[in-house]
Formats: structure tokens, sequence, C-alpha cells
């Protein structure tokens, strides 16, 4: 009975508490490619904590350098992009360099991808400033600071 219970509300714990209180990633914002094939970005969990992502080459590991401060509204952005119809855009096509705003993780999760560095101009306006607060996160938190 006692193995039964515990199972129970193991299973309903939510998952970072399964994960040994470990959030899952809630936003990536990624770019990469060109002719070293490497790229760069930040990540936000569900906890509104940011990582900085840096790929030296193709063939590096990723590297992840998680980044103290103060947690991100990530809740907000994501809400902005539920509202906006994030999950029925369209995925877009890969380049020789693209960039990929991706929700959530694993089957659930939905990323869309767009040639270059630049954002089109053509997304939704919640779509455009989530990605240009990932931005300015990427770029006030340098990967090698």
């Amino acid at each position: 009975m006692k193995r039964a219970l515990l199972a129970a509300l193991l299973l309903a714990a939510p998952a970072e508490v399964r994960a040994g209180a470990r959030a899952e990633q809630a936003l990536r914002l990624y770019c990469g490619g060109g002719f070293t094939g490497g790229g760069g970005g930040v990540a936000v969990d569900s906890a509104g904590q940011l990582t900085r992502l840096r790929r030296q080459t193709f063939a590096a590991p990723l590297e992840s350098r998680p980044i103290e401060g103060r947690p991100q509204p990530v809740a907000e952005w994501l809400r902005m992009l539920e509202g906006a119809g994030f999950r029925r855009l369209p995925r877009g096509e890969p380049s020789n360099m693209t960039c990929t705003l991706t929700m959530g993780a694993g089957p659930t999760g939905h990323f869309i991808m767009w040639r270059g560095t630049g954002t089109p101009p053509d997304l939704p306006a919640p779509v455009l400033h989530v990605i240009a607060a990932l931005r300015r996160l990427q770029q006030d938190n340098p990967f090698g600071q």
C-alpha cells in the first residue's frame, strides 16, 4: 500500500521535481551554420533561469554556461507565443546560416527556423518581441564572461 501511494505521488509530481528539481527548457534561441558550422544562443528554462549556448564548430560539442541573476519572465513570453499561435507557425527551412526559436522540448515542443541571423519581419508581433528579448539577453551575457 505504501509503495503504491509513493508511486502515485511521484507520478503526479511535476517533471522538475521528478528530475531532481531540474527545470525543463522552455525557450531557446540559437543561430548557427556558415563556414565553421558553429553558433550560439540562449536558453531559458521553466524556472526562468538563463543559459548561454555556444558551439565552436560543427563537430564541437554544444557548450552551455548558466547565467546567474534574476529569473526571466518566461511565463509571460510563453503566454505571448501561445496567444500568437506559435505552435501553428510553419517550421521553415534550414539554410547555410539558420536561426531557430524553440518553445518546449521533446515531442511537445515546436520550433521555427529562418535563414540568416536577421529576424523575418512577417512573424507575429509577440513572436518578434520574444526574439528581441532573447537576443538582448544574448548580447548582454557574452559566453566568455
